[in-house]
């Protein structure tokens, strides 16, 4: 939220917990490295006018989201990052992380 609140696009992992970002102002990739190179490269490519609707999508984004949403998707996804630990304990089997 700081980067998108200073209008900087964001390169993400294409995770969960992350679908909420605009995808107006982030790139995202399938976790890999080698995918998170080929992001960080067509960034790095990028054109002026490009990277100006990136950073107008954060910001638009950034004062869009209240603290109370920020705070209640992070209860959240710790609750289900919990639950899905203790189902794990419980059946004796590892834990995911995502």
């Amino acid at each position: 939220m700081l980067a998108l609140s200073h209008g900087r696009p964001l390169i993400v992992p294409d995770l969960a917990g992350l679908t909420d970002l605009p995808g107006q102002a982030v790139l995202r990739y399938d976790g890999s490295i080698p995918a998170l190179a080929v992001a960080l490269e067509r960034l790095a490519r990028a054109n002026d006018d490009a990277l100006a609707a990136m950073s107008a999508a954060a910001l638009s984004y950034a004062s869009e989201t209240t603290w109370q949403e920020i705070a209640e998707r992070t209860m959240s996804e710790m609750i289900s990052v919990l639950g899905d630990m203790q189902q794990a304990g419980a059946s004796g089997q590892p834990v995911r992380v995502r």
